[in-house]
């Protein structure tokens, strides 16, 4: 089993991802894998799980969340142990101990990409994720550090400058980040900048704390005035360790492979028809030439991909983490705009000239403008609080929709909800497809299951 905190929070068992109710039983979790394998006493859990203001029935809502965690992991996961509970985590098995392991093994790039976006995002008003999530940010920026100062040695000096001011506008009070913008343009043979640079951040630094720079800052400002040539020299060159590819390639692959039908013509136009060894990233779109058994294409999309669908003239990428749509051009796998829908795109597809997404936790689907990219509206599906959006699909006339344990019908032209029909299968619901008359419901139970027309509403 898997548990995953760097970014939304996921879990993943045997058969794929374990749906959890939100609220208490979430935030549960969550400090239990902030803290494994020890004794927290109850009336922490209380106090943490209310900052320190529970209600009168906060002991029987933490038993139910206790036992709703028990019936989602299996027993032995969560045991009961005087004065309060135990939560078991074998090694490997939650995503922050690898990210430390990797970092300190200096597998820096191995780490980051474990990362697939906020941490805890979806407990923004839990106390104690707040703090966990400035602690988790404040061991990635480190790490981040660490891999920028070892591409710098390598001298990779004008690649880093794009990723530096960004780094450095969006952390304006971190003086290591000032300093390696300063470093990545003078080694990229712009000393004005790299001195124009400091002069910012001295002015940042003076205007929001009173400070002026540190000695190190003042150290480099003066080897920069003295051109020293040391500051642009490349340290000797060593192996540095090649990254493993992530599990969530294989899902990405997936997605390039639905996609290959309609984009594969103009792909080997493109290329001429010969094939070249391309390799799948992080946050990409993967295009699989399904004859070859080969990657013929690979987009850079957001932050944690989720879905995508072919529409009737792009191709539309779901970005979990980012909380955007990104739109594909075909032909020329040319990103053609991002949309941001301020949630979680989970999936998503495109029907009667609208784009429609799916947002997760949220449990409302986002229309789209397929022609504009504009963003349209918003349709609730429920206000049950452990219901959950993450499937869609479109098919005779009807946008339908998978909602915790209903499937809901939109129709695309009024948008309104035009029928619900509540599923009794066990775990949750993974995908669903339209066909004539009838729908296919994959479920995390192992079952497929068939909604019959006659049966909808």
């Amino acid at each position: 089993m898997e548990f995953r905190i760097l970014g939304p929070l996921e879990v993943v068992g045997e058969h794929g991802p374990i749906t959890l109710h939100r609220g208490k039983e979430q935030a549960l979790l969550s400090f239990m894998l902030l803290h494994p394998n020890q004794v927290l006493p109850s009336e922490r859990l209380i106090d943490e799980l209310w900052d320190g203001r529970p209600p009168a029935t906060a002991p029987k809502i933490l038993q139910n969340a206790v036992s709703q965690l028990r019936k989602s992991l299996g027993g032995g996961r969560l045991e009961t142990r005087a004065p309060g509970y135990v939560f078991h985590l074998q090694p490997g098995e939650l995503d922050l101990d690898g990210f430390e392991r990797l970092a300190k093994e200096g597998r820096h790039e191995e780490a980051l990409a474990l990362w697939r976006g906020t941490p805890l995002l979806d407990l923004r008003e839990e106390r104690f994720a707040d703090d966990a999530r400035r602690r988790l940010e404040e061991q990635r920026l480190a790490v981040l550090d660490d891999r920028i100062d070892a591409d710098l040695g390598a001298g990779q000096h004008a690649q880093l400058v794009p990723e530096l001011e960004q780094l450095a506008a969006e952390h304006p009070l971190r003086e290591r980040l000032h300093g390696q913008l300063m470093r990545a343009l003078y080694g990229a043979r712009r000393q004005g900048d790299a001195l124009e640079a400091y002069r910012r951040a001295r002015r940042t630094l003076n205007e929001e704390l009173g400070l002026e720079p540190g000695p190190e800052m003042q150290e480099l400002q003066r080897r920069i005035l003295q051109q020293d040539p040391q500051l642009a020299a490349p340290l000797p060159s060593r192996t540095r360790p090649s990254a493993r590819p992530r599990r969530r390639l294989a899902l990405l692959g997936l997605a390039g492979a639905l996609v290959i039908g309609a984009v594969i013509a103009g792909i080997l136009a493109a290329t001429g028809g010969k094939g070249r060894t391309l390799l799948a990233t992080p946050d990409s779109l993967a295009v699989i030439d399904p004859g070859r058994n080969r990657v013929v294409g690979v987009v850079p999309i957001g932050g944690t991909p989720r879905g995508v669908a072919v529409g009737s003239h792009d191709i539309w990428a779901a970005n979990a983490a980012d909380g955007t749509v990104t739109e594909i051009d075909p032909k020329t796998l040319d990103v053609v705009r991002t949309i941001g829908i301020r949630a979680a795109a989970t999936a998503l597809v495109e029907a009667q000239g609208e784009v429609w997404v799916a947002t997760g936790t949220n449990d409302t689907v986002v229309r789209i403008d397929a022609h504009s990219g504009g963003v349209l509206g918003t349709v609730t599906l429920s206000h049950a609080p452990d219901a959950t959006a993450y499937t869609i699909a479109a098919g005779d006339h009807t946008v339908w929709v998978g909602s915790g344990s209903d499937v809901i019908g939109i129709n695309p032209l009024t948008h309104g909800i035009v029928s619900r029909w509540q599923y009794r299968a066990h775990g949750g619901m993974n995908d669903i497809e339209v066909a004539p008359g009838s729908l296919w419901l994959a479920t995390s139970g192992e079952t497929v299951l068939r909604l019959s027309a006659a049966r909808r509403g």
